[in-house]
Parts: structure tokens; C-alpha cells; sequence
């Protein structure tokens, strides 16, 4: 097959087995601890996978999925396709597979997913290598992670220690300093930290109103701006609302003008020009109202596939929709910040997700016991970054750091810029101080 049919040609599917294996589900539940591995992503058919990423998680909720009667109205509250939840569809659809051979179907769509991502990479290989000014060397590097991607989320099996020492060495002769990390763009901070690395979990809390949010698209914009992809999951705020963020920053303009459209001629050219500067970032945002963790791995897979994920940023932990809402909030906040951590790990990048300190933050320096909820978002995370308002400015908190040690620095809320600046001069109070100190 030539480029050109390559082009054209119709992503490999197999609608047949995907109908099956969510008929089997349907049938025998325990069909779902099968398959743990497919999401809806996975299924050509999109209302389908919709369905079947739903019925998961009602079925891990502990709801009789096989009474069609009473799930018909559950998954259409969770805005699932109205062509795949009628009962006549659900009807039909359970004779169309059998429990036994779930491994089966799983297999088949398994394998046109894998391809599917296979020539999804392709196409956009021959993107990257059609422009005239396109460098081999980063075509390659870029490949390279597509690559590893592809074949860490393939592999299910343990390996030699031999194996993986040789692959790590190898890796490193070929990573140049600050390939694999993201970092925050504030000198003082990344010096301590060493950058967040991929497979890491880092969570940054405040109390509302402190910038959590500026903070987090700071960092999501200068990472993009080094050329790592970049996806900000905005959970709080529509993408447009957000964005304004980002021009009236570039643009000098007052974010108080831009709500209420008292704009001159000269602003609107000053965002022009700052909507032109943004616009060949790699940075994407993506606002849904509220999404359940699996459609947030959804999407961070198919972004992995289509543009090389290197960082997600997730505004806020509070604000995903749990598998069960009648479970305590303790136990459904564990379950969405070990979800994160697994995307982390799974797509090889670190995840930036944003929570909140609970009240008994306010007026003192903040503590990892002040995190909202949940002391599994402690457990779970690999840095923890508190915000804290003080006299000559902001301080930002490492209070954990599985793999280096934790302290504050000092920064500056840059009100020209409207962003946080190192503090001047950058001022890094001594570790182990904080550390006798907590």
C-alpha cells in the first residue's frame, strides 16, 4: 500500500467483536475483570465504547448491569448515545455474544485498536516528514517516544532486570538534561526539585483564590512553549474562559476588561497578536463539565497517540466524577487519585492534578494534613506543592518529594505580568529547617 492509500484507506475494525464483547458483559459481568485494560477509546464504534466504559463503571458501583429495565435510565443519566440505550437495543444486543468467549472479542479489539494507533502514528510520521524544514533528529526523538508509548501499554509480562538496565543506559546516552522532566519555569523551584519526571504524580493544593490555577497554566504554557505536548484538562473553567487567561498574560490586558467586553482597538490588536504567538503550541484543552476517571484516561490516551503526550495538567482533583457517589467521599477521592497515578504510569509523563486545603489552612503555612478529603492523595502522590499567601509574597511548599527532599521557596505574584515570578533574589530556605520545623 502506497502513502497515498495509506491516506485514504479505512482504520482497521472489527465492529462485529465489539459488539460481542459488550453483549458478553452484559451477560456475565465478570467479563469486566477480563478486560481491565480496554477503555472506550479502544472501540471504533464510539457510542459503543461510550456504553461500554459506562457499564463498567455501574457494574464496579456494585448495579445489576443484566436488568436492561433498570439500566436503561442509569446510563442515559450518564449521557450515553441514545442509539445504544434503548431497551430493543440492549435486547437485541445480549444475543449477540456469549460470556465464554469474551477473551476472544477482547482479542480482536485489542488488535484493530493496536492497529488503529499504529496507523495513527504512521499518518502523522508522514506529516512530521513531508515539511521541508522538519528535523530528522527530533522526527526521530519524537518517534522514539511514540514507539516506547505503543509497546509499554502492550506489555503485560514481568522482565529480566537485565533487560530493563540495558534499556535505561541506553536511554540515557540518548536523553539530553531536561528531556524527560517537565518543569515549573521558576528557576528556584526546579533547582531544588530536579523537574517532575514521567510516571510521577504531582499535586499542587491551595486554598481558592491563591492561583493554583494561574499557576498550573504557567506551567502547562512554558513546558509547551519548550515543545512538550501538552494536555490541560480544565474541569472548573470553560477553554475559552481559560485561554482569555492566557492572552490577556501575553497581551498585557486586563482580565477585568476582558469579562466585560470594554476593549479598544489596541487591545483587540494586542490579543490578536497574542492569539497568533499561542497558536502553534503544542497545548490542548479539553473542559468537560465533569468527567468520570476513565474518560480522563480516555482522553489522555488518545492525546498520547495523536500527539505525543509529554505532560497533563488536571484542574482539579475535586471536580472528577467518582464510579460510585454513595461511597464515602474519602474512598471516592482514593479512587480518583490512584486513577491519576495510574495514567502517570501508564503513559510514561507526569500528571500535574490541582486540589484544595481544607479551612484549617487558612491563616497558618499549610500542612500535607490540610489536603481536602483524602489522605490518599498524600499516599499516592509523588510531590506535593502547597501555596501559600505570605507577607513579601507566595510560598511554594514541596512538603513531599518521594525521590529528594522538601522545603519552600520564595516567589512573586507579578502583577505587570500577571504571573509568579522567583522572588528577587531567588531565595531557597534551607531543607533541613523545614524539615525539623514538620
Amino acid at each position: 500500500m502506497t502513502a497515498r492509500d495509506l491516506l485514504h484507506a479505512t482504520p482497521p475494525t472489527d465492529r462485529q467483536s465489539e459488539r460481542a464483547l459488550v453483549a458478553a458483559a452484559l451477560v456475565d459481568p465478570r467479563v469486566f475483570d477480563q478486560v481491565t485494560d480496554l477503555a472506550s477509546d479502544d472501540f471504533s464504534d464510539a457510542a459503543l465504547g461510550r456504553l461500554f466504559d459506562s457499564l463498567a463503571i455501574l457494574r464496579e458501583s456494585g448495579f445489576p448491569i443484566r436488568d436492561i429495565a433498570a439500566t436503561v435510565p442509569e446510563l442515559r443519566q450518564m449521557n450515553v448515545p441514545s442509539e445504544v440505550t434503548s431497551a430493543a437495543f440492549l435486547g437485541k444486543l445480549v444475543g449477540e455474544g456469549l460470556a465464554a468467549n469474551a477473551r476472544f472479542y477482547a482479542d480482536q479489539v485489542r488488535r484493530c485498536s493496536a492497529l488503529a494507533r499504529q496507523r495513527a502514528i504512521g499518518l502523522e510520521l508522514l506529516a512530521r516528514t513531508g515539511k521541508s524544514d522538519s528535523d530528522p533528529a527530533e522526527v526521530t526523538r519524537w518517534l522514539d517516544g511514540q514507539l516506547q508509548s505503543f509497546g509499554q501499554r502492550q506489555t503485560d509480562e514481568s522482565r529480566p532486570i537485565g533487560q530493563i538496565a540495558a534499556e535505561l543506559v541506553a536511554d540515557l546516552r540518548t536523553t539530553q538534561p531536561g528531556d524527560r522532566a517537565a518543569f515549573s519555569g521558576l528557576a528556584s523551584h526546579d533547582e531544588v526539585v530536579g523537574g517532575w519526571m514521567p510516571g510521577e504524580l504531582v499535586v499542587l493544593a491551595a486554598r481558592p483564590g491563591v492561583g493554583k490555577t494561574t499557576f498550573a497554566l504557567q506551567v502547562a504554557m512554558h513546558n509547551a512553549a519548550k515543545g512538550r505536548s501538552v494536555t490541560f484538562a480544565s474541569l472548573e473553567m470553560r477553554d475559552r474562559e481559560l485561554v482569555g487567561r492566557v492572552l490577556c498574560n501575553r497581551a498585557t490586558v486586563s482580565g477585568r476588561r476582558l469579562r466585560a467586553a470594554k476593549l479598544e482597538r489596541f487591545h483587540l490588536d494586542a490579543l490578536d497578536r497574542a492569539a497568533s504567538d499561542v497558536a502553534s503550541l503544542p497545548l490542548r484543552v479539553w473542559s468537560p463539565a465533569g468527567v468520570p476517571h476513565s474518560q480522563l484516561r480516555a482522553i489522555s490516551r488518545r492525546d498520547q497517540a495523536l500527539h505525543g503526550l509529554g505532560l497533563l495538567v488536571v484542574d482539579y482533583i475535586g471536580l472528577i466524577r467518582p464510579t460510585d457517589a454513595r461511597r464515602p467521599r474519602h474512598e471516592q477521592v482514593a479512587e480518583i487519585s490512584q486513577s491519576l497515578k495510574n495514567i502517570a504510569k501508564e503513559l510514561s509523563i507526569p500528571v500535574l492534578a490541582l486540589s484544595q486545603l481544607n479551612r484549617e489552612a487558612d491563616g497558618s503555612e499549610p500542612r500535607l494534613s490540610n489536603l481536602r478529603e483524602s489522605g490518599a492523595v498524600e499516599q499516592d502522590a509523588d510531590v506535593v506543592l502547597l501555596l501559600h499567601p505570605s507577607d513579601d509574597g507566595v510560598q511554594l511548599i514541596c512538603a513531599k518529594h518521594r525521590h529528594g527532599e522538601v522545603g519552600r521557596t520564595g516567589i512573586q505574584w507579578s502583577k505587570d505580568h500577571l504571573r509568579f515570578v522567583d522572588a528577587e533574589p531567588a531565595r531557597i530556605e534551607a531543607f533541613d529547617r523545614y524539615n525539623n520545623g514538620h
